[in-house]
């Protein structure tokens, strides 16, 4: 499955836990887990995707670079609007994916700053074999 996600004026990236994809086209500084808005994702089709409770691979490409995140579905998730993707293993609807390898901190700061100037990444989430 792929998408879109846009970049925001006042994207941060620096939650320590968890990071967030939201379908919302705003973004407060509170919000320093959110590393895309405006996000196209079809909805049934990540809750589908989750509930396998699977190994899975996010990628996230722009302009060039990529960041890659191993996760396991979470059986839970049911939020149309927004996934959140945790370091921990704590689960409520809007949990998408829990054991990340990183989280919103730990992404390159190239790679976010890359991404706050072209405005656009693409998101590609797979299911491991």
């Amino acid at each position: 499955m792929r998408f879109f996600a846009y970049s925001h004026k006042n994207l941060l990236s620096t939650h320590k836990s968890t990071l967030e994809f939201t379908k919302d086209n705003h973004l407060t500084l509170n919000g320093d887990c959110i590393i895309g808005v405006s996000c196209d994702f079809d909805s049934d089709m990540m809750i589908n995707l989750a509930r396998k409770g699977k190994k899975m691979t996010i990628k996230m490409y722009c302009d060039g670079l990529e960041e890659i995140i191993k996760v396991v579905g979470c059986e839970d998730f049911s939020n149309k609007n927004e996934a959140v993707i945790r370091r921990s293993s704590f689960r409520d609807e809007r949990t998408f994916a829990i054991s990340s390898s990183k989280a919103a901190k730990d992404l390159s700061r190239e790679f976010i700053n890359r991404f706050r100037n072209t405005g656009k990444m693409e998101v590609e989430i797979i299911e491991d074999a």
